[in-house]
């Protein structure tokens, strides 16, 4: 299996890295300095720079595009919120390529802002949300 790993410079992309290769999985990672400190574990197996996700959005989903298309990849985990975000929004085009274990834009944007999650009722009294419980998990195996 090879999974692809966004945003390695953060500190939990280190111990999903170092877990997936110890399973076996082939890790790539990725992020935009060359200097990202997941980069750097025996367990990423290949990394790649790509384009600020944040700064040229644009420029970030067409190099996933092309660098998925030509290197496959089984899985990809993105890591923080801006990527995460892009992949939800690009998943029909990036499924063509990669699984995006990710939910589906509208319970997205509710996990992202920590207001709306709040207010999202999960069978409790806090308001009167209309998403089952199941929705909200992602199960990869």
């Amino acid at each position: 299996m090879r999974v692809f790993v966004t945003d390695v410079q953060r500190r939990k992309a280190v111990p999903i890295i170092r877990n997936l290769g110890k399973k076996g999985v082939e890790v790539t990672g990725g992020e935009v300095s060359r200097l990202a400190m997941g980069a750097f574990s025996k367990y990423c197996k290949r990394f790649v720079a790509y384009p600020s996700p944040t700064e040229t959005p644009e420029f970030f989903i067409d190099f996933l595009l092309n660098y998925l298309k030509q290197h496959p990849h089984d899985v990809i985990f993105p890591l923080d919120d801006a990527t995460l975000l892009l992949c939800v929004q690009h998943k029909e085009a990036l499924s063509k390529y990669v699984h995006v274990p990710a939910p589906n834009l509208e319970t997205t944007l509710i996990a992202l802002d920590k207001a709306e999650t709040l207010k999202f009722d999960m069978g409790g009294s806090w308001g009167s949300g209309t998403l089952s419980e199941s929705a909200l998990i992602v199960t990869v195996r």
